[in-house]
């Protein structure tokens, strides 16, 4: 069987729920919140990668109706993929997967690592080292502080890539 992160995850919290979602295949119907984090999260995710229209685009397209609620959230993703698009360094892949006999995820943006040393003006890449992001959009920055995810990544990343 092949894990990921979030079967990992939903096992710790409940397994209960872990069978029902991954083994019975059941699932539910998601709210249609406007703040709705797993939504946003995705349009956060489509604005950083594919820019501000698409963000929003993808954020409309979830809902049947568009209030004054979705308005307010629409707003909030034109303040904030441009800058957390603009923390990115460049030369980065979006979504890298990690697709081993025993795990699979992906891997939200990943760059070379650079050095602070200049030459000609520019950074320079260090050989084979590589800087892993996971872009998350939630108030609950204390369960993520201690979330073995980005290891995990990192583990079965270099087991993908040997010598990296």
């Amino acid at each position: 069987m092949q894990l990921s992160h979030s079967r990992i995850e939903c096992f710790e919290k409940c397994p209960f729920k872990y069978k029902m979602r991954y083994l019975d295949g059941i699932k539910v119907i998601a709210p249609t919140d406007a703040d709705n984090p797993l939504i946003i999260g995705t349009a956060l995710h489509t604005g950083i990668e594919k820019g501000l229209e698409a963000a929003i685009q993808e954020y409309c397209f979830s809902f049947p109706i568009i209030t004054d609620e979705h308005i307010n959230e629409i707003m909030k993703l034109e303040a904030v993929v441009p800058m957390a698009a603009a923390m990115l360094p460049p030369g980065g892949a979006f979504e890298e997967p990690i697709l081993t006999p025993d795990f699979i995820g992906f891997i939200d943006y990943l760059v070379p690592a650079r050095t602070d040393q200049k030459l000609n003006g520019e950074n320079q890449e260090i050989p084979d080292v590589y800087d892993l992001y996971d872009f998350k959009y939630s108030n609950n920055q204390k369960t993520y502080r201690h979330s073995p995810q980005l290891h995990l990544y990192k583990y079965f990343w270099e087991q993908q890539n040997p010598g990296k």
